[in-house]
């Protein structure tokens, strides 16, 4: 006859075998930045070539931190970044090549007091490799920040390619 268990016998074995077995303890990384008041929100909607967001990743990285960002199935994803900063936008998808854009939030405040909320919006395309071979950014790619007599939103595009080295055509005759 088959012995019996009951399901408090089933959960103290399993957990049990759960802490005898060996395992590697990782910390993940900390999801999107926490909110913060009197923040800039950054709003802005990717495009990939296989219209697929599963593997695409944003990242913010500043005050010595790196956080990932959601990236809703549509492209859309959403920052709050707090007053007084400069951060690094990254964004990455498999087969793209990727992008960084510098955001610096240190006049956001500046201007008509209750017209401290700032709000960006905007689009961020990530080039094939295939269509791009040889090539990557010298660098980020753009700039958001804030005039410092109004707080008036200064976006500054600087997409420059550099050309990496080069695979020499080779031609075999028969």
């Amino acid at each position: 006859m088959a012995a019996r268990y009951s399901p408090f016998h089933l959960a103290l074995h399993a957990a049990c075998l759960m802490l005898a077995a060996p395992h590697t303890l990782r910390a993940a990384p900390p999801e999107s930045p926490p909110p913060a008041a009197g923040a800039v929100t950054l709003t802005g909607w990717l495009h990939v070539e296989d219209l697929s967001f599963r593997k695409t990743s944003v990242e913010v990285e500043y005050g010595g931190l790196i956080y990932d960002v959601p990236v809703s199935k549509t492209g859309r994803f959403d920052i709050n970044l707090p007053d007084d900063l400069e951060a690094v936008v990254r964004f990455a998808h498999p087969g793209h090549l990727t992008k960084e854009v510098l955001v610096d939030t240190r006049h956001a405040s500046q201007g008509e007091p209750g017209k401290h909320q700032r709000k960006v919006r905007f689009a961020v395309i990530l080039e094939d490799e295939r269509e791009m071979t040889g090539f990557d950014y010298d660098g980020p790619v753009g700039n958001i920040g804030f005039d410092k007599e109004g707080g008036c939103t200064v976006v500054e595009k600087t997409l420059i390619l550099k050309q990496g080295p080069r695979t020499r055509l080779r031609v075999f005759e028969g």
